[in-house]
């Protein structure tokens, strides 16, 4: 069965006969290596022109096929003229089938080819998979001699798509191929990356960053080409470094960042040098953190990490104690009166509570921290007096090891051209197994330092 989108027709839309027939035949006839699309609504951005295609079919082999659907009813002349009936009227077509479905297709190949740009890098001036075109009259039948000149049998589909839709699209798509010498394909992992998030990606919006953004700066409300482009090689890299000079939008994009590893129910640390950032920068993680709080007193569990999920019980005021355990076990207790009134932390691997000023950091939130700020707690931690600067990440390290601070799943760096690098070394460790580290830096102010340390790859922003 294919995969189609959206999985059932949607309720309170008009569609037509020959469409809900389409629809129907195109998901039970095609295997699961095929991705339908249907009623993909499109803006030219050249023309301000509205459209919306009947039917996207998506395969990695095959590539992309756009299939107009007609209902009954549509005439040609031996003129050429094409008409459609309705009752007994005789309504003349301003556009052929043929010119509506290839003007559908110039008008959202054309859209995709900057984003494919961006993805693939060079494309040689082609679209970088087979895609065309096919019409169906699944209401209709007809002799195959009588196809117009400006169709083939191939794509131009008539009631039989209903019964033999497999042979039939892959017809219509290798059709297209024909044109090609070498048919261009993408790998496994271009389609995948080219279905979502060129055909149809995901939007997530990047909140307002004026009171983010360090004073005197322009408030910037939305990625860049470049600034995206960035953003998805951050997505799938575990270590990143990223240079630009002031101005080109390292502090949003760190913050957009931040916001999509939390996206994914990681723990992130959002680091900086500058406290008045840091406090900018809390202003908005702090509501997130606050919703995620709250969905999990909700379901009233808390994940740990991946193999520590607890169940937890906030005590009335006539318990005595608070309960915690793992899910599938008897839970442990322990006397409120042994615990002081401060936050508690749940300490691994014993499950013990400890009485530290620290608290647990939910899964899908983002800590806002600065580095001195960072150190000075991880002193407090260890009972010791807040280190000179050469001996913040001994101090850290030290706070790591005795399981006082992080680990993190995810830690953004901004500003990264303050940090020693003892102390990039020291937040290498405070990852969990696979986690990710992305350091932004300017190197215009890193130009005074003997070497800035290389994590990983290097991208500049322009």
């Amino acid at each position: 069965m294919a995969q189609i989108f959206p999985a059932e027709l949607p309720e309170g839309v008009h569609t037509t006969r020959s469409e809900r027939a389409i629809f129907e035949a195109l998901k039970a006839g095609l295997p699961d290596d095929f991705y339908v699309y249907y009623a993909l609504p499109f803006v030219s951005g050249e023309t301000a022109a509205q459209g919306e295609v009947d039917f996207i079919i998506l395969h990695p082999e095959l590539g992309m096929l756009f299939l107009e659907c007609k209902g009954g009813g549509i005439e040609r002349d031996h003129d050429g003229t094409w008409y459609r009936m309705k009752g007994k009227k005789r309504e003349k077509l301003s556009r052929t089938p043929a010119e509506q479905a290839k003007s559908q297709v110039e008008a959202l190949v054309t859209k995709f080819r900057g984003s494919c740009v961006r993805l693939f890098g060079s494309i040689s001036g082609r679209f970088p998979m087979v895609y065309g075109w096919a019409i169906a009259f699944p209401l209709s039948v007809w002799e195959s001699h009588n196809i117009p000149p400006d169709m083939e049998p191939e794509i131009f589909l008539d009631a039989a798509v209903l019964e033999d839709t497999h042979r039939l699209v892959v017809d219509a798509m290798s059709f297209w191929a024909r044109k090609h010498e070498t048919p261009p394909t993408l790998s496994a992992d271009q389609f995948e990356t080219f279905r979502t998030n060129v055909l149809s990606p995901e939007i997530k919006l990047v909140p307002l960053l004026d009171r983010v953004l360090p004073s005197g700066a322009h408030p910037m409300v939305r990625l860049t080409d470049k600034q995206a482009a960035v953003a998805e090689r951050i997505s799938a890299s575990k270590r990143l470094m990223i240079n630009g000079s002031g101005g080109t939008g390292k502090t949003l994009l760190a913050f957009h960042s931040a916001q999509m590893m939390a996206n994914e129910d990681k723990r992130v640390l959002l680091l900086c040098h500058d406290p008045a950032l840091a406090e900018k920068f809390s202003l908005v993680t702090t509501q997130l953190a606050r919703q995620v709080q709250v969905a999990h007193e909700a379901t009233q569990t808390l994940t740990l990490d991946s193999s520590s999920t607890l169940a937890f019980k906030r005590p009335s005021e006539d318990e005595r104690t608070i309960a915690i355990g793992k899910v599938s076990d008897e839970p442990a207790t322990q006397a409120i009166d042994s615990v002081d009134e401060t936050t508690v932390r749940f300490a691994k691997p014993d499950l013990k509570l400890k009485s530290r000023r620290w608290s647990v950091q939910l899964p899908g939130t983002i800590e806002t921290i600065d580095y001195p700020r960072l150190v000075f707690r991880a002193a407090m931690l260890l009972n010791e007096s807040p280190p000179p600067q050469e001996r913040s990440a001994h101090t850290l390290k030290a706070a790591l090891t005795q399981d006082l601070i992080g680990p993190w799943d995810a830690i953004v760096v901004d500003q990264g051209e303050s940090l020693s690098p003892a102390a990039l070394e020291v937040l290498e460790s405070a990852l969990t197994p696979g986690g990710q580290l992305v350091v932004f830096y300017d190197p215009d102010k890193a130009s005074g330092r003997q070497y800035m340390p290389r994590i990983g790859p290097e991208i500049p922003l322009i």
